[in-house]
């Protein structure tokens, strides 16, 4: 019988205190499902790629400078600029006063909240 061995990546060590021992499991791939959720529902309401990746970035990562942002994301420093004050004008990205300049992502379902009354403004405005 030939043992199969998990790739690292996918497997975690937990302990169980039923049996007092250590026991490795998968590990869930619910979080990775949730980002793709959120990625689509962000490109649906007009985000770009740059923009949702950025915006996914700061909401895991919490408050960084636009040079960790852009360097973590491989993203030209000067569109890492402009695309943190796209998304700051959406009401997705806030900026924290203080030298060096920081950013930080509104939650998820205010971001959310944020865009989707935006589009339904834009519709009434067409109308």
């Amino acid at each position: 019988m030939e043992t199969q061995i998990e790739p690292p990546e996918t497997v975690i060590k937990l302990y169980d205190q039923n049996v007092n021992a250590w026991k490795i499991v998968k590990k869930d791939k619910e979080p990775q499902k949730s980002l793709e959720i959120i990625g689509n529902a962000l490109k649906k309401l007009g985000l770009s790629k740059n923009e949702i990746k950025v915006y996914i970035y700061l909401a895991r990562a919490g408050e960084k400078k636009a040079s960790e942002i852009s360097e973590a994301l491989s993203l030209h420093r000067t569109e890492t600029y402009r695309i943190l004050r796209d998304l700051e004008k959406r009401g997705m990205v806030s900026s924290v006063f203080e030298k060096p300049l920081k950013f930080i992502a509104t939650p998820f379902e205010k971001a959310l909240e944020t865009l989707i009354e935006a589009k339904k403004l834009k519709i009434q405005l067409l109308e």
